[in-house]
């Protein structure tokens, strides 16, 4: 799958748009631009609404979505609502991935004392 990086560039060259321009109409800073390019920066959601909109494609698109569940679902034979949950997951800043990990984490262990529980008390 591309990195947002290179898909951001480019779709942007296919619609023969300059940094400067897709800034201008996206109401962002060239620099901002060349970030997100570089993988200096990932894009705030409002910012990614902003230059979705201005190079005429949907989110999904921009970010690969497509590509992307169908690796995860025909690797790990997910359902597509499970597999959509996980790319918000993995979409998150990393402090709340971390926060969604030990969340999970916590309900394995309680579910696996519940099922040890049960086991000792037959």
């Amino acid at each position: 799958m591309e990195s947002l990086a290179k898909r951001f560039k480019k779709i942007r060259k296919k619609k023969g748009i300059s940094q400067e321009k897709l800034a201008e109409l996206a109401g962002v800073t060239r620099r901002t631009i060349s970030h997100y390019e570089t993988e200096c920066e990932k894009p705030t959601i409002e910012n990614l609404k902003a230059i979705a909109k201005t190079l005429n494609v949907s989110i999904d698109y921009l970010l690969d979505y497509k590509i992307a569940k169908q690796d995860v679902t025909s690797e790990l034979q997910l359902d597509s609502r499970t597999a959509e949950k996980i790319k918000i997951i993995l979409a998150l800043p990393k402090n709340l991935r971390s926060m969604v990990y030990i969340l999970a984490e916590s309900l394995m262990a309680r579910e696996k004392l519940k099922e040890q529980e049960i086991k000792n008390n037959v």
